[in-house]
C-alpha cells in the first residue's frame, strides 16, 4: 500500500511485506488491551452532568433537539456528540462498563486513522506503523480515554483525519469530485463533533501550499483553490451555530489580551512538556496567566520553543527529501493545538487540559515515528541498530507502563480529586471537587474545612457556599445554611439544586411561603430532577393542602418510580 523510501535496510523492509489491515490491526488491538482496565471504572467528573444527569439522552424524541440547542447549559454545540450519547445510553443504559468499552473502540479507530495518515502522508510503512504505535500508547491520551466525556476529541479526530485522506485522494486526480463531496462530510461530521476542528481548511491550505510546484503565487493559488470548499462550509455552520447558540467564543474569565499573548510561551511550553515528558498528568493545573514578562513565566519558555523551532528547521536542512512533511508535521501540531491557546474562552482554573493534545499528536506521533525511521536507516549507525531498536522498545513499554499507572486516576470522583489535588494544590476547582466527593461521603467533618478555605481564598466562590449550605443543612445548623445557599443564589442563580435545599431549609425553619417558592423555583430550573416533586409534596402537606401533595408525589412517580415515592403516594391516599 505504501512506498518504501530507497535505501531502506532488508531487514527493516520486511514489515512491508506484511498485510497493512494484519499490521494496524495489531496495534489497535495493542490499545483496546491497554485500556481494559478502565471497563470496570465509573462515571466522574462532568459525566454527572453529561450523562447522570442528562434527559436529552434518554430518548431518539430529543434527536433534533440536538442540533438545535447547545449541550445543556454550556457554551458548546456539539450534535455528534450528544448523538454519541444518546447512542451509548440505548446501549448500555446507566452501566458505565459498555460507555468505557466504546471510548476504548473509539480510540483503537482513532490509532487505524492515524496509521492511514502517517502512511499514505509519508509513504512509508514503517512510518505508519510507529506513529500508529506512538498514538496508541502515548499516555496523554488517557483523559480522552478513560473518561467517559472525553471522547469528543476521538470523534473529532476521527472525522478530521478522515477528511484529510480524502483531501489527500483529491490530488490524485481521480474521482475529484466524489473524494471532494466525502471530505466535506466527513469535515461536517468534524465541525459538529468538537469547535476546534475550524482549523481544518487552514492544514489543507498549508498542506497545498507546501506541496504544490512552482512560484510562490502559484502556491497560494493552490492553497486557496484545495482549501476554499471547506473554508465555505464553514459559513452554514456557524449559522446553524448561531441559532442553537448566540457565542461565538464566550469570554469566561476577565483576561487582557496583553496577558493573552504573555501567556504562549508557557502554553505552549506546557503543551510541549506533556507530549514530550507525559509524567504526572492530571486534570488539574496549576498554570496561571502571565501578567508581566517574567524570566520564569515568559523570557524561559520562549528560549526553549525557540529553540525547537531552530531544531526542526535544522532537520529539514539535513533531510531535504522530507523537508515538506517535516515542516507540515510540526504545522499540522501547532494548528490544530490553537483553538485551546485561546484561554479567555476557559475558566481561570481550566487553562490548560491534556485533552485538548488529542489532535495535534496526530502530527507529533508522525513527526516523531518519521525521526525515528530516519535514525533507523542511518548508515553510519548501523552497528548500533539493534540498541536503537531495543531503545525505542524500551520506551514503548514505558509509555505503556506510565499509560497503565494513570489509568487509575479516573477510576472514581475520589481518585480524580485527590490526585488533582496532590498534582496543583492551588487549584480551587480540584479541591472544590474533593471535598464534594467527601461531602457525598458523608464525611462532613473533612469536607467542610476544605470549602471554608476556599471561601477564603475566593470569597465569591457561589459554589462553595452552596457545598456549605448543603452540608449546614444536612446537619441540622438551618440558618448557617439559609445565609450559604443565598449567598451561592447570589452567584448563580440557574441552578435548581441551590433552590430545593434553600426550600428545605426554609421548610425547617417554619417558613413555609418562602420554602414553597424556592422549591417550585427548582421544578421550573429543572422539572425533570429526581426528589424535587416529592419535597414540593412535603411541603404542601405541611401546609395542609393534601390533594396538592398528593398531586405532586404522583409526578415524582411519573419521573422516577422509586420506594420513595410510592410509600408517599400510599401514605397520602390513606389519609385521604
Amino acid at each position: 500500500m505504501f512506498d518504501s523510501s530507497d535505501g531502506i535496510d532488508p531487514k527493516l523492509s520486511d514489515i512491508s511485506e506484511l498485510p497493512p489491515s494484519l499490521i494496524v490491526g495489531m496495534i489497535a488491538a495493542s490499545s483496546v488491551v491497554l485500556y481494559l482496565g478502565t471497563f470496570w471504572f465509573e462515571f466522574v467528573y462532568d459525566d454527572v452532568y453529561q450523562v447522570l444527569d442528562n434527559p436529552s439522552i434518554s430518548s431518539w424524541h430529543y434527536f433534533w433537539s440536538y442540533f438545535t440547542h447547545p449541550i445543556l447549559v454550556t457554551p458548546y454545540y456539539r450534535p455528534v456528540f450528544s448523538i454519541w450519547l444518546r447512542l451509548n445510553y440505548a446501549l448500555f443504559g446507566l452501566h458505565p462498563a459498555g460507555w468505557h468499552a466504546a471510548s476504548v473502540l473509539l480510540h483503537a479507530i482513532a490509532v487505524v486513522m492515524v496509521y492511514f495518515f502517517a502512511g499514505k502522508l509519508c509513504e512509508s510503512p514503517i512510518v505508519a506503523a510507529l506513529a500508529a504505535t506512538l498514538f496508541a500508547v502515548h499516555p496523554v491520551h488517557t483523559e480522552n480515554v478513560a473518561w467517559v466525556s472525553g471522547v469528543c476529541d476521538p470523534l473529532m479526530a476521527i472525522f478530521f483525519c478522515g477528511a484529510f485522506l480524502c483531501y489527500l485522494k483529491t490530488r490524485e486526480g481521480r474521482h475529484v469530485r466524489a473524494w471532494i463531496a466525502l471530505a466535506l462530510l466527513f469535515y461536517a461530521l468534524a465541525l459538529l463533533s468538537k469547535e476546534p476542528a475550524v482549523v481544518f481548511p487552514v492544514v489543507v491550505a498549508v498542506h497545498a501550499f507546501l506541496y504544490s510546484e512552482g512560484a510562490c503565487r502559484q502556491k497560494v493559488s493552490a492553497a486557496i483553490r484545495h482549501a476554499g470548499p471547506f473554508a465555505a462550509l464553514l459559513a452554514p455552520y456557524f449559522w446553524i451555530r448561531h441559532i442553537a447558540l448566540p457565542t461565538l467564543a464566550p469570554v469566561l474569565n476577565n483576561l487582557s489580551w496583553r496577558a493573552l499573548l504573555l501567556t504562549q510561551p508557557s502554553l505552549l511550553w506546557f503543551y510541549l512538556k506533556e507530549l514530550l515528558w507525559p509524567v504526572n498528568l492530571s486534570v488539574f493545573h496549576d498554570l496561571r496567566p502571565v501578567q508581566a514578562p517574567g524570566f520564569a513565566s515568559f523570557c524561559l519558555p520562549a528560549l526553549v520553543l525557540l529553540s525547537a523551532v531552530m531544531a526542526t528547521f535544522c532537520w529539514r536542512r539535513v533531510c531535504p527529501e522530507r523537508a515538506r512533511t517535516i515542516l507540515f508535521l510540526a504545522l499540522w501540531t501547532l494548528v490544530a493545538l490553537s483553538p485551546a491557546l485561546y484561554i479567555r474562552s476557559f475558566a481561570p482554573e481550566e487553562t490548560v487540559h491534556d485533552r485538548y493534545l488529542y489532535l495535534p499528536s496526530v502530527g507529533f506521533a508522525t513527526l516523531l515515528a518519521l525521526a525515528l525511521e530516519q535514525l533507523l536507516l542511518n548508515q553510519r549507525l548501523e552497528a548500533q541498530r539493534r540498541w536503537i531498536v531495543c531503545g525505542i522498545a524500551a520506551a514503548l513499554l514505558g509509555a505503556c507502563a506510565l499509560s497503565l499507572s494513570q489509568q487509575t486516576d479516573w477510576a472514581s470522583d475520589l481518585a480524580l480529586y485527590s490526585h488533582g489535588v496532590a498534582v496543583a494544590p492551588s487549584n480551587i476547582t480540584a479541591r472544590n471537587g474533593l471535598a464534594r466527593v467527601l461531602t457525598d461521603r458523608g464525611d462532613y467533618a473533612a469536607a467542610a474545612p476544605m470549602f471554608e478555605e476556599i471561601l477564603r481564598r475566593q470569597p465569591d466562590s457561589w459554589m462553595a457556599d452552596y457545598n456549605l449550605g448543603y452540608i449546614d443543612y444536612r446537619v441540622g445548623r438551618y440558618p448557617e445554611a439559609e445565609f450559604h445557599l443565598r449567598r451561592a443564589i447570589n452567584g448563580y442563580a440557574n441552578d435548581s439544586f441551590f433552590h430545593l435545599y434553600l426550600g428545605l431549609t426554609c421548610l425547617r425553619e417554619g417558613k413555609l411561603d418562602e420554602a414553597e417558592a424556592e422549591i417550585r423555583r427548582a421544578i421550573a430550573l429543572r422539572g425533570d430532577r429526581v426528589g424535587q416533586h416529592l419535597a414540593l409534596s412535603l411541603l404542601l402537606e405541611e401546609k395542609g393542602d393534601r390533594a396538592g401533595a398528593l398531586q405532586e408525589a404522583r409526578q415524582e412517580i411519573v419521573l422516577a418510580p422509586t420506594p420513595a415515592a410510592w410509600q408517599r403516594v400510599a401514605a397520602l391516599e390513606d389519609r385521604r
